[in-house]
């Protein structure tokens, strides 16, 4: 019976993981993942203290900074490591030789 119990756990638990990896790797969740650097920057910050100057909901207030976000991470982050990456790769030596170790 145990080992009945246990086999049964273990299915229901793949499954659920399955299902929650999917979720996870949707287009928004990997997104708002993204965007959550900058949500932990400004949810503390000016940025909350002026939404909260508008009127103080806070389920609005958090749609809205979550918006802010996703906009601050795609106009300032996502471009900031695009710059970074390319200076990366114009110091990196590029072709075979890179890879092939010292003699």
């Amino acid at each position: 019976l145990q080992l009945l119990i246990s086999k049964k756990h273990t299915f229901i638990t793949v499954i659920l993981e399955n299902y929650l990896q999917k979720f996870l790797s949707t287009k928004l969740m990997v997104l708002l993942g993204n965007a959550s650097f900058i949500f932990y920057l400004i949810h503390i910050g000016f940025v909350n203290l002026l939404i909260r100057g508008w009127h103080y909901f806070w389920d609005r207030n958090f749609l809205l900074l979550w918006i802010i976000s996703v906009i601050g991470y795609i106009l300032i982050e996502k471009q900031i490591y695009s710059v970074m990456k390319k200076s990366i790769q114009r110091k990196t030596p590029s072709g075979d030789n890179y890879n092939k170790p010292l003699s």
